[in-house]
């Protein structure tokens, strides 16, 4: 997979109520097979570059949960947490084609967003 699709993949994950992430196939980086034109060096930066995004939203991650959401289109993955008194919600496009709508909170709150194909974004 792309770097993107690595973080795509990761986000759905948390946003779908992970808790945790680990790459568990790294040996499978040295396979030139599985990996094409990258480098087994390439495809390290990658990772690293990915868990330092990830890390840099930890504090939002280790936050209480915020409102659930009850209403949206099936392909955004949302999840919400409470940090601070501030709602922070992330929406995950899982799918290749372009997407926009709304979602609504359990607190009745609605979130309108537009996602590109495997984009996320933060409201």
């Amino acid at each position: 997979p792309t770097k993107k699709e690595m973080l795509n993949q990761a986000y759905q994950a948390i946003a779908g109520g992970a808790n945790g992430i680990v790459f568990f196939a790294l040996q499978s980086i040295f396979s030139v097979e599985e990996n094409g034109d990258k480098s087994p060096e390439e495809l390290w930066t990658e990772l690293k570059e990915i868990s330092l995004e990830l890390d840099s939203h930890i504090s939002t991650f280790l936050a209480e949960p915020g409102p659930e959401s009850v209403g949206g289109e099936e392909d955004v993955v949302v999840r919400t947490w409470a940090e601070e008194g501030v709602v922070r919600i992330l929406l995950v496009n899982a799918t290749r084609k372009e997407l926009h709508g709304e979602v609504t909170l359990r607190d009745g709150r609605k979130v309108g967003y537009q996602l590109g194909p495997l984009e996320w974004t933060w409201k």
